[in-house]
This record gives C-alpha cells, sequence and structure tokens, in this order.
C-alpha cells in the first residue's frame, strides 16, 4: 500500500539524503556516478528542498541506505498521545528512572521497524536522548541532531531536541543557530535554556524580569531541579549591590543543594554556580566549586579553572587544572592553549604577545564572558613591554 508523502516530508527526505551522502564523504556526482537515480541537477534541487520528484525516485534514493517509506500517513501514531506526553514530563522533571523507562520502552516497539525511514530515526532519536542523560553523545550523534528540529516531527520531538541542541551548545562550545525557537519555546527546560541565554548576551534587565515570571510557575516541591535552574538564573541576575536579595537567594541554594533529587543535575549546577561565582569577581566562592578537572564538562570550566587559581596562586590546582585534557577543535581552545603556554611552558613574553594578538583576542574581542580577562592581559603587557600600540586592539 502506497502513502501520498506531504511535501514537507519530502523536504525532510532531501534533506535527509544529502545528510547520508555527506556522511559516506560522496560528493553528487560520485554519488549519481555509483546510483546513476537521476540528473545531478534534480539531486540538487531535492536536496535542498526546491524540487517536487516522483515519490518513486524518493523511494530508490532510499533504497540506497537500505531504507523504506512506512505504509502509514500519520508514522508518529505509532505511540499513543499518552506515551509522548509522559516522555516529556520524564524530560522536564529530568528524571532519570522515567526516562530510562519511557526510552527502552518506547525502542522496543520501534525495533521491527527500523527498516522504515521515520521509525528509524525515532528509534536514533531515543539512543541519543539516552546517551546524552547516561552516557556521552558521540560527534556523529550531535551532528545528526539536527533532523529532530525539523518540522516534520511533532512538538514532543522538537522540544526535547531543541533542549539538547542548547545544553550540547554550552558542554562543547558547538554552533548554537535556533535562537528564535528556544524565545518561543513554551517547554519549561527550553524557557529555563532562554534564561541562560539572555545572560549569555548580557540582558540582565531582561533576565531578571524573565526569572521572576519563571518562579512564578515553578515549585520545588513539584519540579526540584528546574526550581533549583530558576534559583541559579535568579542568583546570576542580581547586580553587586542587590547584596541582601544575593544572600537571600543563595542561603536558598545552600539549605537545598544536598536534597537528593537533585543528584542527576548536581555537576551541571555546580558548574552554573562556578560560572556566576567567577562573572561576580567572587573568585573564592568560584574555587569552591571547582573540584579535579572533569572532561565531561565544557572546556570553558577549565578556563574559568585556571584564571582562578592563577589569581589566587594556588599553584597545585593550577597545575591540576592546565593538564586538563582539552579538544583542538573547540572554538575556546585557543584560551586554553594560551595559559598553557604562559603556567606550564612559561613562555616568553614575546610569544604570548604574539599569541595573545593573532589566535586569542580576534576571539575574545567579541566574547563578553571572557573579553576583560584578555583585555587586562592585553594591558599588562602593553605596560610591561611599553608596547602601547596594543592598546589599539581594545578600541
Amino acid at each position: 500500500m502506497e502513502i501520498s508523502l506531504t511535501q514537507q516530508e519530502k523536504r525532510y527526505i532531501g534533506k535527509w539524503i544529502r545528510w547520508k551522502r555527506k556522511g559516506n564523504r560522496l560528493s553528487q556526482e560520485e554519488f549519481l556516478e555509483a546510483y546513476p537515480l537521476c540528473a545531478r541537477k534534480t539531486l540538487s534541487r531535492l536536496e535542498n528542498g526546491k524540487e517536487n520528484v516522483r515519490q518513486e525516485l524518493l523511494e530508490d534514493l532510499l533504497s540506497v541506505f537500505g531504507m523504506r517509506i512506512p505504509e502509514v500517513s500519520n508514522f508518529q501514531s505509532v505511540f499513543p498521545g499518552s506515551e509522548w506526553k509522559q516522555l516529556s514530563s520524564a524530560y522536564e522533571l529530568y528524571d532519570e528512572f522515567l526516562l530510562q523507562q519511557c526510552i527502552r520502552s518506547m525502542q522496543k516497539k520501534l525495533l521491527s521497524k527500523k527498516k522504515y525511514l521515520w521509525y528509524s530515526d525515532l528509534f536514533d532519536f531515543m539512543e541519543i536522548l539516552h546517551d546524552f542523560v547516561f552516557n556521552e553523545l558521540t560527534k556523529e550523534q550531535i551532528v545528526s541532531l539536527w533532523r529532530f528540529l525539523d518540522p516534520v516531527w511533532n512538538e514532543t520531538v522538537r522540544e526535547i531536541a531543541l533542549a539538547l541542541h542548547y545544553r550540547i551548545y554550552l558542554m562543547k562550545n558547538t554552533p548554537f543557530t535556533c535562537q528564535d525557537a528556544l524565545k518561543k519555546s513554551r517547554y519549561l527546560p527550553n524557557r529555563i535554556a532562554y534564561g541562560y541565554y539572555l545572560w549569555e548576551n548580557e540582558r540582565h534587565h531582561s533576565l531578571t524580569l524573565y526569572v521572576d515570571q519563571l518562579e512564578k510557575e515553578v515549585s520545588f516541591e513539584t519540579n526540584p531541579i528546574r526550581m533549583f535552574d530558576v534559583w541559579i538564573l535568579k542568583f546570576i541576575s542580581l547586580p553587586p549591590a542587590e547584596t541582601e536579595e544575593i544572600e537571600k537567594v543563595w542561603n536558598t541554594i545552600c539549605s537545598h543543594k544536598e536534597d537528593p533529587r537533585l543528584a542527576s543535575k548536581a555537576k551541571i549546577h555546580i558548574y552554573n554556580l562556578a560560572l556566576a561565582f567567577f562573572e561576580k569577581n567572587e573568585l573564592e566562592k568560584t574555587a569552591l566549586c571547582l573540584h579535579a578537572p572533569d572532561n565531561s564538562l565544557p572546556l570553558t570550566m577549565a578556563i574559568v579553572a585556571i584564571i582562578t587559581f592563577s589569581r589566587l596562586h594556588d599553584d597545585e590546582k593550577l597545575a591540576s587544572w592546565l593538564d586538563a585534557k582539552a579538544d583542538p577543535d573547540d572554538i575556546l581552545y585557543p584560551y586554553f592553549n594560551y595559559f598553557q603556554l604562559k603556567y606550564k611552558k612559561r613562555m616568553n613574553d614575546d610569544i604570548l604577545i604574539d599569541v595573545l594578538t593573532k589566535d586569542v583576542w580576534p576571539l575574545a574581542c567579541d566574547d563578553p564572558y571572557f573579553r576583560p580577562v584578555f583585555e587586562q592581559e592585553l594591558r599588562a603587557f602593553a605596560r610591561k613591554k611599553r608596547r602601547y600600540r596594543l592598546l589599539a586592539l581594545l578600541e
């Protein structure tokens, strides 16, 4: 029984074929040389969602990758609405036990259907969600996450995928271009994520108003993890002059932080607190959040730790963080490399100035979080070496 695909589904299949073709490192010409199914112009337009091709051609192209189109019009009805709702709720609560149950139950139903495109992708989605919560995502999984942001999927899939996408952006410093979707989302994890986005972009006034609204909608009794997220956001949003309110929020955080219901996100909460203290220049409190290097945390944490312990003159802890593993492909790697050259390899000032001006400053000048750190480095070298032309970079 053949079903009629919607234009949206056809566009998704076109993007999916492009993703698979590139994953096999084949140009369009090489792909069509191996599988002469259509003209290159047709394939190009199909992959870019501009060609309304025959369904038979889509089926032939999918068969190259061992996939078929399912013989049902609403492929997402493989799960009842109650099951989708339970999955959405489990992630919103960040309930690891319930998430594990939902994921495995849904994957079990999909196992016999993996030869069909949509069901195979849904199985992948469950695997990505599981590995995100319980393990660590591979680069291939991160690259493939685009599929689940596509409008072809239901709201639960898209909202959870958006939440994962933003968290991966924070943890791995990968590109993030879904700000508008994050702003419009009504899903609580994404609304909280938008608060962190406002912080990142120095919109502190907007963040204060935003947090006030979130506080009215969440409670620690019903959703402890997300409420704790909101308290951290409130702590971040408060200006230094509001010492009484800062103390009040900090006391609230301290009185709840040992609650066992927070255990599944304890590492992330500590990471966010470290960044908040560092931004407020409370280095002693920042140091309390920084233990041994943890490679599962973003490189940002190692950079914050290195700066903190160098300023506190704690050479032992500084040395341990300088030995942290860092991915050279990480966008923030030039910062880490600079500090390794400065504190571990003890390079001379001329080399440091060269690295600072060529590799670090072009990145740091547009980075509101770390710009003050490297601006201070440039000013120090300008005074020490009497190279006042360095100050022109700050203009």
